[in-house]
């Protein structure tokens, strides 16, 4: 039986299954979309086509909201093995019809799959591995997805949709195999008073004996959190104010990158731009630039901190969609050729993709899941993944209506702004978390409101006694 470190690889390996279901999906439109609006059978049109795409991300707050109730009710491990199951029959639906109702039926049903994923799945790791290798596991997520999303569209170049979508379906079914061999987490039982069985897992994920007086403190050091709390307590206590703050302006940063309708419209818009080389080849370097630098963020987060690779990322992606605008402004007024615009359109994106992948593509996944003790943890899990999802279909629809309405530079430049604007963010209000224990992040959160309060009650009777 497999013990300490062996054990957190490979159960978060299994567990990191279902990115690949979920990156399948969310790249799925690059491919499928053209095609489907270019079939006489099934005469797809594009705001048909943007509402397929979008259908996944709308669904997204359900799979939040029953993520976040069965945390806590049915435990981390239990909520995983359900999530599997949305995406095994989106995609069987997929495979047997391609009609618009079905569609877009088969995309919503993964969309509470994916929301229920991004919900549980960085809590399950947080609370299985050690915290050195805390943020590089989770931090895998995000370079699953790009892998996944990769995989799905140079497959929909070879294989139509019927067998590319039975094909999708192996991680799921994988996962459902192997996964019901791997412990839940000890902090599920910690929060339901099962000490004895608390003590037990944490000595099989930690590979070695935890006596009483250790299980005991680790009870005592988070029992702030296990207290019973409501909605409220959210917004009432300021160290979870602060958290819910952190993990809401650095999703809301990671969607206001556009990357999200980038990948779903990847082809059209090289299509767009005149692209003088295979359209799947460009495609494919760009996501393959996203593995590759995800995959170096991964290993470098728990060393650089999380704070510098988000200041730099958000950085990169303000200039690159910057630059990316004003080649497509000038192309629309005829101040660029063709083959000009498509080699700077792929300049642009390569280094928008390479500043996104060594931050923001991570990150969000790592803060949501440090940032909040155990009481409210899946509350701010569902609250921030439902914010996730609304931002996401947002932006995806706002890309498409002011692209086909007013030109497709017009998207970039709302995207560099905001960047800019999350840049500013990021400098004055993200916290660093490297290296520190979840009861030690808390601690600190809870020190700086009470220093905070201190410094003021300090001011306040300065400014008493010189009246």
């Amino acid at each position: 039986m497999l013990k300490g470190r062996p054990l957190q690889y490979f159960g978060t390996c299994i567990a990191l299954l279902n990115m690949l279901g979920m990156g399948m999906h969310v790249g799925w439109p690059s491919p499928f979309l053209p095609v489907l609006e270019r079939d006489p059978l099934t005469s797809i049109t594009k705001d048909e086509g943007s509402w397929i795409a979008t259908t996944y991300l709308i669904a997204g707050p359900v799979g939040s909201i029953i993520a976040g109730i069965a945390l806590n009710k049915i435990g981390r491990k239990r909520s995983l093995l359900l999530s599997a199951l949305p995406f095994l029959t989106s995609w069987i639906i997929i495979a047997i019809t391609q009609r618009l109702g079905f569609l877009l039926l088969a995309r919503f049903i993964a969309g509470i799959g994916g929301g229920a994923i991004y919900s549980v799945l960085p809590i399950y790791i947080s609370e299985l591995v050690d915290p050195p290798i805390r943020g590089f596991l989770i931090s895998v997520m995000g370079t699953l997805t790009i892998v996944a999303s990769l995989f799905i569209n140079i497959l929909g170049y070879y294989v139509n949709i019927t067998y590319s979508s039975l094909i999708c379906t192996l991680p799921s079914v994988v996962f459902l195999l192997f996964f019901p061999f791997i412990p839940e987490t000890p902090n599920y039982y910690i929060v339901n008073g099962k000490i004895d069985v608390a003590r037990k897992v944490l000595s099989q994920v930690r590979g070695r004996q935890i006596d009483a007086e250790e299980i005991q403190e680790l009870v005592e050091s988070n029992e702030k959190g296990l207290a019973k709390a409501g909605v409220l307590d959210l917004f009432k206590i300021a160290s979870n104010r602060k958290g819910l703050f952190v993990c809401l302006g650095t999703m809301g940063a990671q969607q206001l990158a556009g990357i999200v309708p980038i990948i779903f419209y990847t082809q059209t818009i090289f299509e767009k731009a005149a692209a003088d080389f295979p359209v799947i080849a460009s495609t494919s370097l760009l996501y393959v630039l996203l593995i590759v630098f995800s995959a170096v963020s991964s290993a470098i987060v728990d060393r650089l901190g999380r704070r510098p690779l988000l200041i730099t990322s958000i950085s990169c992606c303000c200039v690159a969609l910057l630059m990316e605008g004003v080649n497509l402004y000038l192309k629309s007024q005829g101040g660029l050729n063709s083959i000009g615009l498509s080699w700077m359109t792929l300049g642009d994106l390569s280094f928008l993709v390479i500043g996104y992948s060594i931050g923001l593509l991570v990150l969000p996944s790592v803060f949501l899941s440090e940032l909040f003790p155990l009481n409210v943890k899946g509350l701010a899990v569902g609250f921030c993944n439902i914010y996730f999802s609304v931002v996401a279909a947002a932006v995806s629809k706002l890309f498409q209506i002011t692209s086909d309405h007013y030109g497709l530079h017009v998207p970039f430049f709302v995207f560099s702004a905001s960047s800019f604007l999350s840049l500013v963010f990021a400098v004055i209000v993200v916290p660093e978390t490297k290296n520190k224990s979840l009861e030690q992040i808390q601690i600190d959160l809870r020190n700086k409101d009470e220093h905070n309060k201190g410094e003021q009650t300090h001011l306040l009777k300065k400014y008493c006694s010189e009246q």
